[in-house]
């Protein structure tokens, strides 16, 4: 029986694979090819789940959340905990966020897998960006309501 239900959960991670929604094929343009520094796999079975991308380097699951999650939080949170009992974290973008602000996206995502990154960067907060793109006080906020403070220019 554990067979055929990881045979069929392969063939429905291929499915996926095959015909991702708009937000993954966008976001994952920003992680094939290790353009983070780390690898990525699309649409993996970890125990019996698919995860939208996964980074076995860091234990790391990204998930993009289309319209169907707002109805499913109990199953997404029992997920998650699952996850997090085999040691594997998970960072949830919707698809708005994607589609809206996909480099705010990737830069925290970058801040996750290596925290780092914003000293890195010259940071000590989160990106800051205006509507132009230049640093400024407009904040672009890949998750969340707050508002950040602005940072003086480096």
């Amino acid at each position: 029986m554990y067979e055929s239900m990881t045979s069929e959960l392969k063939l429905r991670a291929r499915k996926l694979r095959n015909n991702p929604t708009q937000a993954e094929a966008l976001f994952w343009e920003c992680l094939r090819k290790n353009q983070l520094g780390y690898k990525f796999l699309r649409q993996k079975v970890i125990g019996c789940f698919v995860v939208d991308f996964y980074c076995a380097q860091k234990k790391l699951v990204v998930e993009i959340d289309g319209p169907i999650h707002l109805s499913q939080k109990e199953y997404d949170q029992e997920r998650t905990e699952f996850l997090g009992l085999m040691g594997i974290r998970v960072v949830r973008f919707t698809n708005d966020e994607v589609f809206s602000d996909l480099e705010g996206c990737v830069e925290r995502l970058k801040s996750t897998l290596d925290p780092s990154f914003l000293k890195k960067e010259g940071r000590i907060g989160p990106p800051l960006l205006d509507k132009r793109g230049a640093r400024g006080d407009f904040v672009l906020r890949a998750r969340g309501d707050l508002d950040y403070p602005s940072y003086p220019p480096l």
